[in-house]
């Protein structure tokens, strides 16, 4: 995963009010499509 796109996603669903609980969770689901 690169850090950059982990971050700028984070910020955003952060911006939508998710917990970082909830990001955490999303984001583990999108880190194959960071992988490509």
């Amino acid at each position: 995963m690169k850090i950059t796109q982990a971050h700028n996603a984070w910020r955003k669903l952060k911006n939508e009010g998710l917990t970082d609980e909830q990001i955490w969770t999303r984001l583990e689901a999108m880190e194959s499509v960071f992988v490509n």
